[in-house]
């Protein structure tokens, strides 16, 4: 298996990212199955905004780490998750981060993401006010 194959090629990963990203409301943002992931990278950073970059960044990272993560599970024999549980861990990692000490604009967007992932006006109010 290749990391083009784990990261972007299998239906599973483009499932993982579309729903992440579609839940930023970045769907169209997803990888086509034969991207490489440095060439795709850079290619949709320019559709970015420059403020924005290093928010993308920060969720191709999360994703690619959830991602490396849930590939980790199944070669040690652990229960395969579901990709809307995978999207979803991806989205409490981010939380996580942000709680860590990442940027402020990546907080920001993931309570925006546990919003309109949880669909939960306390949970979000909840989190915009932590």
């Amino acid at each position: 298996m290749t990391h083009g194959h784990l990261f972007l090629g299998c239906a599973f990963a483009r499932q993982v990212w579309f729903g992440v990203l579609d839940r930023l409301q970045l769907g169209d943002l997803t990888p086509a199955s034969d991207s490489d992931l440095g060439s795709w990278w850079i290619q949709q950073r320019k559709r970015i905004d420059r403020g924005s970059r290093p928010i993308f960044d920060c969720v191709l990272l999360l994703i690619s780490w959830t991602l490396w993560k849930e590939h980790n599970t199944r070669v040690f024999g652990r229960p395969m998750s579901l990709a809307n549980d995978v999207v979803d861990a991806a989205i409490r990692d981010g939380a996580e981060w942000a709680e860590a000490g990442s940027s402020r604009s990546l907080l920001l967007v993931l309570r925006l993401l546990a919003f309109t992932c949880f669909r939960s006006q306390v949970l979000y109010l909840s989190l915009l006010f932590s």
